[in-house]
């Protein structure tokens, strides 16, 4: 148990440095991080893992794009346009409905008696569930 705790910590496998030796490995190369992973052997995924984890140590600024796990997203709400509606509140197909083109082609098909309240509480979730 010992051994696995201090190899996590930053101990030698076979030569590739581990956990936090490994990240200063590849600081000090100055290099890219998939060139330096290419050249020396390191797992990709397992630098990015450690460098995460010693960020702070390291004084390192993780960038992770807006929906990652752990990434808080700011959400705005919904805009409202005036909408005219024209005829009467049915058609030979049955009841009138109106479709909410939403963006990333999405689209919502609604009754036309829909309460606007109704309507901005579903375009919230559905611009949340991105």
């Amino acid at each position: 148990m010992e051994l696995a705790r201090a190899d996590s910590l930053g101990g030698q496998d076979g030569g590739i440095p581990r956990g936090a030796d490994a990240v200063a490995a590849w600081l000090a190369s100055a290099e890219e991080l998939q060139a330096y992973c290419e050249r020396t052997g390191q797992s990709v995924w397992s630098l990015r893992k450690w460098r995460r984890e010693y960020a702070d140590q390291f004084g390192i600024e993780i960038k992770r794009r807006a929906g990652a796990q752990g990434v808080k997203r700011e959400v705005t709400p919904a805009s409202m346009i005036p909408v005219h509606l024209m005829g009467s509140g049915t058609s030979m197909a049955g009841p009138m409905t109106i479709e909410v083109r939403l963006g990333r082609e999405r689209s919502l098909v609604l009754p036309v008696d829909i309460e606007v309240t109704t309507i901005t509480r579903l375009i919230s979730a559905v611009e949340a569930a991105r």
